[in-house]
């Protein structure tokens, strides 16, 4: 199940699309920082793609409603970032840091994984009571 809202930090637009596209190929929804780059990208794309982008005037703010988030730039940030992050009252939020550039995003950590397990020892170990009507 995908995740529901990724922040998307980056100091250059080439970062910014490249972190877009993976957010967007998974489903989710793309929580902006409303700065420079962020502010002027929205207009060169489609109606569909802009559905999908929040701009926040500070995400420290936001009360973390954000899922995980995605960072390209120095570790020194990523640093500062994670701590933000980890300040947040809410369960375990995923930091993804990447150098400047880089466009090998890890798709599979914007993904829940859920597990369902049925216990048929509850009912004797016969599976097909499980299905009666």
């Amino acid at each position: 199940m995908p995740r529901g809202r990724i922040l998307c930090l980056a100091e250059t637009e080439a970062d910014a699309v490249i972190q877009l596209a993976a957010v967007l190929a998974m489903g989710c929804q793309v929580l902006w920082p409303n700065n420079a780059i962020q502010q002027h990208l929205p207009a060169e794309l489609p109606a569909l793609v802009n559905q999908m982008i929040r701009l926040t005037d500070n995400w420290q703010l936001t009360d973390c409603q954000f899922d995980g988030v995605i960072f390209h730039g120095d570790r020194h940030q990523l640093q500062t970032i994670c701590q933000a992050v980890a300040e947040c009252d809410v369960p375990i939020i995923s930091v993804q840091g990447y150098r400047s550039g880089d466009q090998q995003l890890f798709l599979e950590r914007l993904v829940h994984e859920r597990a369902v397990s049925i216990n048929t020892a509850a009912v004797g170990g016969n599976a097909s009571l499980m299905t009666l009507e």
